[in-house]
């Protein structure tokens, strides 16, 4: 299953809490958290942090296998700058004059 949102995320914990028989609020106890946190978590909040996250999955069975994602090829190309040249270039400028004071 790919999962590329916090959303999706979130739906799926709210999915394998349902089909454990947890109640948010039991699953706040587990996790020694609050039901708020379950409920945002399960919204897909981007305020939510990895770690609970993660041990929230876990009380419901789930694990998660990370992979690099392919590259989509109708995706517009992104320009990397060459650092080096820009460097380089400026240091090669003439400095610019200075006003007198």
């Amino acid at each position: 299953m790919d999962l590329t949102t916090p959303r999706q995320l979130g739906r799926l914990l709210r999915d394998r809490r349902q089909q454990t028989g947890l109640t948010q609020a039991g699953l706040a106890a587990r996790l020694r958290l609050g039901r708020q946190w379950v409920s945002e978590a399960e919204a897909g909040s981007s305020g939510t942090t990895i770690g609970p996250l993660l041990r929230a999955l876990h009380a419901v069975g789930v694990t998660l296998t990370v992979t690099r994602a392919t590259p989509d090829p109708e995706a517009p190309a992104v320009m990397v700058p060459d650092v080096d040249s820009i460097l380089k270039a400026a240091r090669q400028a003439p400095a610019p004059a200075r006003r007198p004071r």
